[in-house]
């Protein structure tokens, strides 16, 4: 006789949860909607909490959230992911304190400033678990900041202090740091211009210490990064900014000696000379990355001397360097056997040959990004027996003006793995080639067309039935292709339609009907589309339970009133401006 479901015994419902994506955890809901024992094991699923304005909004009395920290006891990571008020995060870090969650990363970044009182009592219960601390781009930082951190999480290993809008970071501060976080393996020190070379001096004499991003910090001079390169044993991840360097081949030396332990090197927005790039090509460094980003004072023989001796690459990023032709590429791509990523933005001369040759010349190559290039100018190389033979999944071929129809057809044809593409702004596309895109690439999740006026649809065929993402602000988009999109599309759960003129309440209600088939759909753009009554909001919310964000623009907003109902039925009604 057949066992039934519930009958099954913990340890294999443990197994099957198991099983799950992390990138799939949003499938959970509706499974935990199922019954309290299935809720039980997919909750302990959960590891990463994102705190926005509508977790917040839908805690009880819009302070308390922690309800959510006894129901997901199993949380490691809590990211503050929007701007929140100092009152909101404080309360929110005191409640995570409060709690018996043991968190080990803490996300900041984007807030006003430190609660003192609130890191304070997080650091007494989490003096030893926390390992990862992230505090980019606040509003405010400062010495004393630093002097709370590591009073309250002496055991950190990752640290990220980059960008604060208003730095008051001194090479003291940065000081305190080295002699009291001595298990720190990763710091980001980008951005702070008080600091020195004093500051990458202390730093070095942190054994533990493996990673270090300095990039942009104008007070930085070449000789303090030649003392990290020679006294930092471990090193293995080193992110600068060069200047123009006052005595190179003493720099270049000491790299030589000194960096044979290196894997990643970024050396963004830098003066780098072929010298220095025919050292990082010798055999002894063996990196597999390498970051060349608007770098400039180098040649091409200087750029195969580095990509011909580290044939271990995984990521080359070549953003920006103006002088690389399609011959060229073609020349580096039969060097790259095991590259995963490369990075081509603005390589104003390389054309769709390009894509051609690394699809053909690199079996590891997944990720491709070619925007601001001129892809659909001069010729095309394209080699249909690629094929299935492709692993390419990711494509962001953004303000390419003059992509056309036939050679995304050619692309598309390449790249039957393809699960993300991004042709935002290449205005000479049309509806009819998205359509051929989903037709060999069917295992599309996420599609970028912002900005495609030509686009009013995705085709007829109905073929994108694995898009989870459709960003079409400011596209061609119209009501009828709402229609085809609610047919077709199952699992889309996040739609822009911002400035798409053509949409208007009768293609949403054909998006959310009743028979349609977009049943999991959370978040949608509306912003300067339509304007929408409160009883048509409401219709929405109740023909698709799934909604949890609707944005419109802020003069479209409903009454304070309304949009409590609408939240007390899990969804937010706000505007992005």
């Amino acid at each position: 006789m057949a066992q039934s479901w519930e009958d099954l015994p913990e340890e294999l419902w443990k197994a099957i949860f198991d099983c799950i994506k992390p990138t799939e955890y949003h499938h959970l809901e509706s499974i935990s909607l199922v019954c309290k024992r299935l809720q039980f094991f997919s909750d302990r699923l959960v590891s990463t909490l994102n705190v926005s304005t509508r977790t917040v909004l839908l805690a009880p009395d819009h302070r308390d959230i922690s309800p959510l920290f006894r129901r997901f006891h199993h949380l490691k990571r809590i990211n503050f992911s929007a701007s929140l008020s100092k009152v909101s995060v404080k309360n929110i870090v005191r409640a995570i304190s409060r709690s018996d969650l043991r968190v080990t990363a803490l996300d900041l970044s984007n807030q006003e400033r430190f609660s003192y009182s609130a890191i304070h009592d997080l650091g007494r219960k989490m003096k030893h678990t926390m390992r990862t601390l992230i505090c980019a781009e606040m509003d405010t930082l400062q010495d004393r900041d630093l002097d709370r951190i590591v009073a309250s999480f002496p055991d950190l290993e990752e640290l990220d202090i980059s960008y604060p809008r208003n730095s008051l970071i001194s090479d003291e501060g940065i000081s305190r740091i080295a002699v009291r976080l001595q298990k720190l393996r990763s710091i980001n020190i980008s951005g702070n211009d008080c600091i020195s070379d004093v500051s990458l001096i202390t730093l070095s004499s942190l054994s533990s210490l493996s990673k270090i991003s300095a990039r942009n910090c104008s007070r930085l001079t070449i000789s303090g990064i030649e003392y990290v390169i020679q006294h930092c044993s471990n090193l293995l991840s080193l992110s600068i900014s060069i200047n123009p360097i006052p005595s190179p081949h003493a720099f270049i030396e000491s790299f030589r000696a000194n960096a044979s332990n290196l894997q990643s090197l970024e050396l963004s927005d830098s003066c780098v000379s072929d010298e220095l790039l025919s050292v990082i090509g010798n055999h002894k460094l063996v990196l597999l990355k390498l970051v060349l980003s608007h770098c400039h004072g180098f040649t091409f023989d200087g750029l195969s001397a580095a990509v011909l001796g580290q044939q271990s690459l995984q990521h080359l990023n070549l953003d920006g360097t103006g002088f690389l032709t399609d011959e060229m590429m073609s020349s580096l791509s039969e060097h790259l056997p095991h590259v995963f990523s490369i990075g081509l933005n603005w390589c104003t001369h390389l054309t769709s040959s390009t894509i051609f040759n690394l699809a053909k010349n690199c079996p590891s190559l997944e990720e491709i990004s070619m925007s601001f290039t001129s892809l659909g100018l001069g010729e095309e190389d394209f080699v249909s027996e690629l094929g299935k033979n492709c692993k390419i999944r990711s494509l962001k071929l953004r303000h390419n003006e003059n992509l056309r129809d036939e050679t995304l057809e050619r692309i598309g044809t390449l790249c039957p793995e393809l699960s993300s593409i991004d042709v935002s702004c290449c205005r000479s596309i049309t509806g009819v080639e998205i359509d051929g895109i989903g037709k060999y690439c069917t295992k599309i999740t996420e599609l970028r067309i912002d900005g495609c006026r030509k686009v009013r649809n995705l085709g007829s065929d109905l073929q994108f039935s694995k898009l989870e993402v459709l960003m079409a602000s400011a596209s061609g988009i119209e009501d009828a292709g709402l229609e085809m999109i609610g047919r077709g599309c199952q699992r889309l759960r996040i739609l822009h339609v911002k400035d798409c003129y053509g949409v208007t309440k009768e293609g949403l209600r054909q998006l959310l009907k009743s028979d349609s088939s977009c049943k999991v759909l959370r978040k949608l753009n509306l912003e300067r589309c339509c304007d929408l009554s409160a009883d048509f909001l409401a219709w929405m919310v109740s023909s698709s339970p799934s909604l949890r964000t609707i944005i419109l623009s802020s003069r479209s907003l409903p009454t304070l009133k309304s949009r409590d109902l609408l939240l007390k039925h899990g969804c937010l009604v706000t505007s992005a401006e």
